[in-house]
């Protein structure tokens, strides 16, 4: 005859060495973002402009910084969390960023 556990009803400890990945990881993107633009020169004289202050997922973001460039008409890339625009186009980030709903603040430059 089979002997039962005492403890049989309670879960066993398991584990493993693959990463979990939580669902809760990044935070919800909030659909109202405040944002702060700001013109800079860069080596060889040219202008960026930077914008920083973006709370949420890095996917969201990334979309957001796909659709400046494209509304800007002009490069860029995303560099730690702060997207980056080629040329002076300050005035044109901040009214496409302000048509989208979100507070901008322009800073320095």
């Amino acid at each position: 005859m089979a002997k039962r556990h005492e403890d049989a009803d309670t879960p066993r400890l398991v584990y493993t060495t693959r990463a979990v990945k939580s669902v809760s990881e990044e935070p919800v993107t909030p659909t109202r973002q405040v944002l702060t633009l700001q013109r800079r020169r860069v080596s060889g004289g040219k202008w960026v402009v930077e914008v920083q202050g973006f709370v949420g997922r890095e996917a969201d973001l990334e979309a957001l910084a796909r659709r400046l460039k494209a509304a800007c008409a002009t490069g860029g890339t995303l560099k730690e969390g702060i997207i980056v625009l080629q040329g002076d186009c300050i005035e044109r980030a901040m009214a496409f960023l302000k048509a989208e709903g979100h507070h901008v603040k322009r800073s320095g430059g």
